[in-house]
């Protein structure tokens, strides 16, 4: 019967070997699969037997065609990948909402506010033209809404996208946990199963994808994985993790439960949504609120130091503020004088007042409210968090940078008297001195002029009033400001002082608590209309002069639109967004080159594999018209084998 069993082996070993083979090209074409090839060895026969004869073939293992060193390379570069695909279609999606928004998109929309501004400026009194502005500011404020709005939900759905993928990566861990366990208790009985190892790398790669991870070959052949540095899978064990707010308006991962916060891995998609949802989208949020803030604080400074058509205020009430230190509120208060006009409308007398904030960092809303409650003729009070200020019955005020009629203070002795108008045009407030050179009949006495010095003592200008010059006509006195002396004497070496205000409002106090302002809000989310433009259009404080009429406040704003932003890299306004979406525009560049070299170097990575580990058609058809062949021989071999036992059989 020897005959036999060497026959039956040759036919074992051809199915089983025929089974691997068919496994193997069912399989060509199934991501990450590992040829599987065949070993048969012979069966010994007994040593010490006369004539020592093989007991025919068996298949001792199935080996598993594997390079564990390209594969680690493999997964190496798949975490960059996953990080780099993931960052591409996120800053694509960002891109697309900076394009796309309504309209003509946010740049066009800063635009045409300040134009319409530079409209309403040559013809301040027009309805028209005040209704245009305020409907460009509405489209403008729309616009930084809609888009803050979009920043707002993106970032929401990058948290939320981390959380999804940490859930894949915790059941990828036990994925290979569990194939960790199977190996295990597969070799304890010296066998091994390829298609569950290429079910275990092919977790790898996927886990690979998501997080930054090392894998560590054990004696046994377990996997242990490490994320991020932390030990997910040791053996048949495995450690979860979790993403979540940290409190600072990031998210982080820890160790599920652990609550220590990790905000910086960086690798696999994970990586990605934390790299997007820390850094790179606040920067462009940081970048469209710092731009909104902007406008909204240099519009408003300028607001509020005009009046409307229908002149000074009544009454006035600021937008509800927080109770900590002005100095700390998201549009800071600094040092500074607050001017303060009242006009008694029963005479149109004007008398300036001074509110002085001296220690932001320490001074509170209320603190300032009663320093305007002690001005006389006018009372502060808080409710609800906002500012009121109500003027006295026969009184009015406003902030209007408009110069008194009458000098500040004046040592003048003689008939003359000086008549000061118009809205200075300096840069800094300054208290302007006017010497009398020469004495004498103003328009007669001959060498009589004026020296008008700026605060630092140094001369701006000097003007003839002797020979030569009218009584009562209108001189330049500084820049903005006109000087008119009437009839009389000036005696020589006399003087009078002018409070030259160029802001009334140094502190930024005002368009902070939203007295007389333009826009609300202090971010792009938050911008809109104060409540009283939308009103009436009557609202908008086109005018500085001390008669309420002119354009200069109109001008004053629309400049806001030509002057740079510091906190942007000096940029214009409408240039400073182009900017943000040239940055972003750059970002996606980067990336698709990035990802490009990536995909490219894993597509070389992947043939050297396929080199080693994959399936060739060919040659598995090849090999099973050999097992075929052989098959077919053992099957002879076996019928011959019979025919002949059946011969002696006879013969005996």
């Amino acid at each position: 019967m020897h005959e036999h069993s060497i026959a039956i082996s040759g036919l074992n070993v051809a199915r089983y070997a025929l089974q691997v083979l068919g496994n193997n090209i069912a399989n060509a074409g199934t991501e990450g699969y590992h040829r599987q090839d065949p070993v048969i060895s012979p069966v010994t026969g007994d040593p010490l037997a006369t004539l020592p004869i093989g007991y025919g073939a068996e298949i001792t293992t199935i080996r598993r065609a594997s390079d564990i060193l390209l594969e680690n390379q493999i997964w190496s570069q798949r975490p960059e990948l996953g990080q780099t695909d993931q960052e591409l279609s996120t800053l694509r999606a960002l891109e697309s909402v900076l394009g796309d928004l309504t309209a003509g998109a946010l740049a066009d929309a800063i635009s045409t506010f300040f134009g319409t501004l530079e409209e309403l400026a040559s013809q301040p009194d027009s309805s028209i033209f005040r209704a245009q502005a305020i409907g460009a500011a509405s489209a403008m404020s729309a616009e930084f809404r809609a888009l803050g709005q979009s920043l707002d939900d993106l970032a929401a759905q990058v948290a939320q996208a981390a959380r999804s993928t940490i859930d894949q990566v915790n059941e990828l861990a036990a994925r290979v946990a569990e194939c960790n366990r199977a190996v295990q208790e597969l070799s304890s009985r010296n066998s091994n199963d390829g298609n569950l190892l290429d079910q275990r790398d092919q977790a790898v790669s996927d886990l690979a994808e998501l997080a930054d991870i090392r894998v560590i070959v054990a004696d046994d052949g377990a996997y242990n994985v490490y994320a991020y540095g932390t030990p997910i899978v040791l053996k048949g064990h495995t450690t979860e993790l979790e993403v979540d707010y940290t409190g600072m308006g990031q998210i982080g991962l820890s160790v599920k439960d652990a609550h220590y916060y990790d905000t910086l891995p960086s690798g696999g998609r994970l990586g990605a949504h934390l790299a997007l949802h820390n850094t790179l989208l606040p920067q462009v949020a940081d970048q469209v609120d710092t731009l909104a803030a902007a406008i909204i604080r240099q519009v408003n400074q300028a607001h509020v130091e005009g009046v409307g058509k229908s002149g000074a205020f009544t009454t006035l009430t600021g937008q509800i503020m927080s109770d900590e230190a002005i100095g700390d509120w998201d549009m800071p208060v600094s040092a500074g004088d607050i001017v303060v006009r009242l006009t008694d409308t029963a005479t149109g007398d004007v008398t300036r007042h001074l509110v002085t904030i001296t220690d932001p960092a320490t001074e509170t809303l209320a603190d300032v409210a009663a320093l305007f409650d002690a001005l006389p003729g006018l009372s502060a009070s808080l409710g609800g968090g906002r500012l009121n200020l109500v003027a006295d019955a026969g009184t009015a005020f406003d902030f209007r940078p408009a110069i008194l009629a009458d000098p500040a203070t004046s040592t003048l002795t003689g008939t003359a008297v000086p008549t000061l108008s118009g809205v200075y045009e300096g840069d800094t407030n300054q208290t302007l001195t006017a010497t009398v050179v020469g004495s004498g009949e103003v328009g007669v006495a001959s060498a009589l002029a004026l020296e008008i010095r700026d605060g630092s003592g140094d001369l701006i200008r000097a003007v003839n009033v002797g020979v030569g010059y009218a009584a009562g006509d209108p001189l330049v006195f500084a820049a903005g400001i006109d000087l008119a002396l009437g009839q009389g004497t000036l005696n020589a070496g006399e003087q009078f002082t002018v409070e030259a205000t160029a802001r009334s409002d140094s502190t930024g106090f005002l368009a902070a608590v939203g007295v007389n302002t333009f826009f609300t809000g202090t971010s792009a989310a938050g911008m809109g209309l104060a409540a009283a433009i939308q009103a009436s259009p009557s609202n908008l404080a086109c005018a500085l002069g001390a008669d309420g009429l002119g354009n200069r406040n109109a001008f004053r704003m629309a400049d806001v639109g030509n002057q740079p932003i510091d906190a942007l890299s000096g940029e214009l306004p409408a240039d400073a967004f182009r900017i943000v979406m040239s940055d972003v525009g750059h970002w996606v560049a980067f990336r698709e080159a990035r990802l490009d070299g990536l995909q490219n170097l894993l597509a070389e990575l992947a043939r050297q594999r396929d080199e080693t580990s994959g399936v060739d058609v060919n040659e598995e058809a090849a090999n099973l018209l050999v097992l075929e062949n052989m098959f077919q021989a053992m099957a002879k071999y076996l019928s011959a084998v019979d025919e002949a036992h059946k011969v002696l059989m006879e013969l005996v």
